[in-house]
């Protein structure tokens, strides 16, 4: 028993990536919706009506709707980003060699970001179709991107266990911000 809990004692002060504290949490969820319980069968009842808005993609993993309505989808398996508009007609981004998408987000210009995650960039594709990449270093599978109000485009760095930040300064992204390079539970 001693090695046991000495074990667990260690995993928990090991630095947890934001990858993994959201597959635990999204792990607890689904253990606590499958109790079959009374009490979760009624709270998870559901009255409206269920709309399907598009189907047949090879692993849908992250999606953002923009001011227009239009969704945006990254689909990892298919190796594109998909834009549904609200009449649901569907286009894939013009983005290159895109390799197991993650990550998606739109600004308020209609500029798409896709965190191309085994290509370890971030990339920005504006509604001309001009594609860059975003100038973001020592980028290691990038899961997610998302962006604030003023512009500026966060990333989850998943490998190297961070979230940078790249500020926007009214015309180019700045130096890059690493915003936390490590979470350690429990906290100190």
């Amino acid at each position: 028993m001693k090695t046991q809990s000495h074990n667990l004692h260690e995993v928990s002060r090991r630095p947890i990536s934001l990858k993994h504290l959201a597959r635990a949490a999204a792990l607890v969820a689904l253990s606590v919706l499958a109790a079959p319980t009374a009490l979760h069968a009624q709270s998870l009842s559901f009255a409206g009506a269920q709309t399907t808005i598009a189907s047949g993609f090879g692993a849908p993993v992250g999606l953002t709707v923009d001011g227009a309505g239009n969704i945006f989808v990254a689909v990892s398996g298919d190796d594109r980003v998909v834009k549904i508009s609200p009449a649901g007609v569907q286009t894939t981004v013009p983005a290159s060699g895109l390799n197991s998408p993650n990550g998606v987000a739109v600004d308020a210009a209609g500029d798409v970001f896709i965190a191309d995650r085994s290509n370890n960039r971030v990339v920005e594709v504006t509604p001309g179709g001009v594609e860059t990449t975003v100038p973001a270093s020592g980028l290691s599978l990038p899961d997610g991107v998302a962006l604030d109000g003023s512009g500026n485009l966060f990333i989850a760095d998943t490998f190297n266990s961070r979230v940078l930040e790249l500020p926007w300064t009214g015309t180019t992204y700045g130096s890059q911000i690493t915003c936390r390079s490590t979470y350690t539970y429990p906290p100190a």
